[in-house]
Parts: C-alpha cells; sequence; structure tokens
C-alpha cells in the first residue's frame, strides 16, 4: 500500500491513545467529533484542511519533543 499524506496523518493520529483526542482537537482547532470519525475510520474523505491542520500539529509536536508520540 503506497503511503499518502492523508494516510501517513491518519495513522499518526491513531497512534495516540482515545483519551487523548480532546486535546488532540482542541490545539489543532479541528472539531472534536471529526477528529474521532478519522480516528475510528469513518470518514473516507475528509477536507484537506481537516487533514492538513492535524499534519501541522503533529509535526509541532515533533519539533518540541524530538519523536512522533507525546502526550498531548
Amino acid at each position: 500500500m503506497k503511503s499518502t499524506f492523508f494516510s501517513d496523518t491518519v495513522m499518526r493520529l491513531r497512534s495516540f491513545k482515545h483519551s487523548d483526542l480532546r486535546n488532540i482537537a482542541a490545539a489543532s482547532k479541528v472539531p472534536e467529533g471529526t477528529v474521532r470519525k478519522l480516528y475510528y475510520g469513518e470518514v473516507e474523505n475528509p477536507r484537506i484542511r481537516t487533514i492538513e491542520a492535524l499534519h501541522n500539529y503533529f509535526n509541532v509536536l515533533q519539533a518540541q519533543s524530538g519523536k512522533d508520540r507525546t502526550h498531548v
């Protein structure tokens, strides 16, 4: 399976615990319901702005911590 911007971002999202989703939503400014739907695979074609917001948030976390997974 070829990796894409979308799949990479969703994979990063799913590496977090369910309990972190509220904080991820608040920090990325993506509605919590949308974050949860992405986490559980209920959204097949999200808006690019949604994925970009999450991608940017994860990049900030990575830059701050030096790794992908971190407690939010």
